[in-house]
């Protein structure tokens, strides 16, 4: 039925898109990690608050990426998951 096509559809688009903002925060945690281990000891990179801070605001921007879907990773899952649409 063309509604449960259409459910289904949102449904693995919501899940592709929370999958690429989960790539992409781990990308960023990788990339705040490393800069804390090449930083200086009294360095505001190894301030508690400042990394909960950072890494909060790195989850708002890969969830706002991947609503965008910038990396293009949950197009790429849905062509390989999802058939193409009818042509009508």
């Amino acid at each position: 039925a063309p509604a449960d096509d259409a459910a289904l559809r949102a449904k693995a688009g919501e899940a592709a898109e929370k999958f690429e903002a989960h790539m992409i925060r781990q990308m960023l945690q990788q990339m705040r990690s490393s800069m804390r281990a090449m930083a200086d000891d009294d360095s505001p990179l190894n301030n508690k608050v400042n990394q909960d801070m950072t890494d909060l605001a790195d989850g708002l921007v890969a969830d706002q990426m991947a609503g965008q879907r910038a990396f293009g990773i949950a197009d790429a899952l849905l062509k390989q998951l999802l058939p193409p649409t009818a042509q009508r």
